[in-house]
């Protein structure tokens, strides 16, 4: 379990060596464990019920605010996030040639 931005670093990387694919679930039931075994990671965005990633799990915090995201909402955090690491991975290339 990873937070969206470890994820993104290691899809930029794993990018450079071939294809790499995200799969969400859909927002009622998420992934199914046969989806999940097929995962090399799978990636938790915190909100304000949830507290930090701690020992592979989620401990819920007791906020008062919601305990997920939407699937878009999800998409578009992910999204930034991989913007982000791809702009990164592509500056550390041309510096080291």
């Amino acid at each position: 379990l990873v937070t969206a931005r470890v994820a993104a670093e290691m899809l930029a990387r794993e990018a450079r060596r071939g294809k790499v694919a995200i799969i969400f679930g859909n927002e009622r039931t998420g992934l199914t464990n046969e989806e999940l075994s097929r995962a090399h990671a799978a990636v938790a965005i915190p909100t304000a019920g949830q507290g930090t990633i701690c020992r592979k799990s989620l401990k819920y915090t007791g906020g008062t605010g919601p305990t997920s995201l939407n699937l878009s909402q999800a998409v578009g955090v992910l999204a930034y996030e991989l913007f982000m690491a791809a702009d990164a991975e592509e500056r550390l290339q041309v510096e080291q040639g």
